[in-house]
């Protein structure tokens, strides 16, 4: 083992040399964009855990599963429950991935079965990290980067390849990490640097502003629409912008993000914040594990309601055959787009203020788990009317 120590769409062009030299096409299945920030340093002193999943599953949803020691809200491919992609369990662990295939091993795709493994069985970061230290070794099938934060304060990244793994702890390295589709200890043959530069920069300027929050993730990061500068000129006038390497990407499938407990804070109080598709064209939905269902336009059976309805818009912002990262800028200019983003902006603004001032409540046991349902329903019931 290594232990290391140590507005809504942004358009500026201000960008670093270096991240023009990223260029990614369709490449490979899953190319996340993730970060991990410990309490010290987010506005409300919890850890924050955020997912942006690319995929080209689009087909997402949440769901409520029993583990052999703690129950978990967990983000899956719609009807299979035996993979888990973000999640959260009861005793206030979570844990997210991006695939980095530049780690060590010939064996991969099995980061799904072994997240759920760990939501089911790990009540800390320490605790996932003796689960990787037991199937070193193993040939566990593994090629990511975990992210996971806990309930007494942990946030750790760990690139785990077949056999080995190596820890980041995010208080080490300045309060927060981001890692995309390689890894540091990888063989330098991994993807989304541009990804990866950017979301650093856009953390760094929360950071100096003392604005890291849950709503600040969702609004700046999850929803960045700025490409690589050296693809500009290919676009006439400014109506297409090519989303294959920005943040907010034609190939994101769902968001996560997850503000856990303080130290010494019952992990009852731990949300999770999900969009089932692009998150441009979404609205965040606030979820709690210990009221002990997902609302029906979350979960589906067969198709999430809500996954539907954001698809729905993603099909109409996207009209080029051939070039399914060429998003028409008219639909984000037009009126009633702008009216709607602003819809969508006040919503989770409001959730957001709600979720915060219900904390103490959730923690303390005080609000029943039939209550929380009818909060979470209400919060999707909203969302979805926010459709049209």
């Amino acid at each position: 083992m290594l232990h290391r120590s140590g507005c809504w769409v942004i358009l500026s062009m201000g960008l670093l040399a270096v991240e023009a030299m990223a260029l990614e096409l369709n490449g490979k299945q899953e190319e996340c964009t993730t970060a991990i920030v410990a309490g010290e340093v987010s506005r409300s002193g919890r850890p924050i855990l955020w997912k942006n999943r690319d995929s080209s599953v689009r087909d997402n949803a949440l769901v409520r599963l029993q583990g052999p020691r703690f129950a978990y809200l967990a983000l899956i491919n719609i009807g299979d429950t035996s993979q888990v992609w973000a999640g959260l369990n009861e005793a206030g662990f979570a844990v997210m991935n991006a695939e980095a295939l530049d780690l060590e091993g010939d064996s991969l795709d099995a980061e799904g079965y072994f997240m759920a493994e760990a939501l089911g069985t790990c009540a800390t970061v320490q605790d996932f990290e003796e689960l990787l230290r037991t199937t070193n070794g193993s040939k566990r099938g593994t090629k990511s980067n975990f992210g996971t934060i806990d309930a007494q304060g942990g946030a750790a990244y760990f690139e785990a390849g077949n056999r080995t793994y190596a820890r980041y702890d995010a208080r080490a390295e300045g309060g927060w990490l981001v890692r995309t589709n390689f890894a540091q200890t990888g063989d330098g043959s991994g993807g989304g640097v541009f990804r990866f530069v950017r979301a650093r920069e856009l953390l760094r300027r929360l950071q100096d502003e003392g604005a890291i929050s849950p709503l600040s993730f969702l609004r700046i990061l999850a929803r960045d629409l700025v490409p690589p500068s050296r693809w500009l000129p290919d676009f006439p006038s400014g109506r297409w912008i090519p989303t294959s390497s920005s943040i907010n990407r034609y190939r994101t499938v769902a968001c996560v993000v997850i503000e856990g407990s303080r130290a010494g804070e019952d992990p009852r109080s731990s949300v999770m914040w999900v969009i089932l598709g692009e998150p441009l064209f979404g609205v965040a939905v606030p979820l709690w594990v210990s009221a002990g269902e997902v609302p029906e336009p979350l979960r589906g059976p067969s198709k999430s309601e809500l996954n539907a309805r954001i698809q729905a818009l993603e099909d109409k912002a996207y009209p080029v055959p051939g070039r399914p990262d060429l998003l028409d800028s008219r639909w984000l200019e037009d009126p009633e787009t702008q009216a709607w983003l602003l819809r969508v902006e006040e919503f989770e603004r409001r959730w957001f203020e709600r979720a915060d001032s219900l904390r103490e409540a959730i923690a303390s046991g005080r609000m029943a788990a039939e209550t929380l349902q009818k909060l979470q329903s209400e919060a999707a019931e909203e969302a979805r009317q926010l459709f049209p």
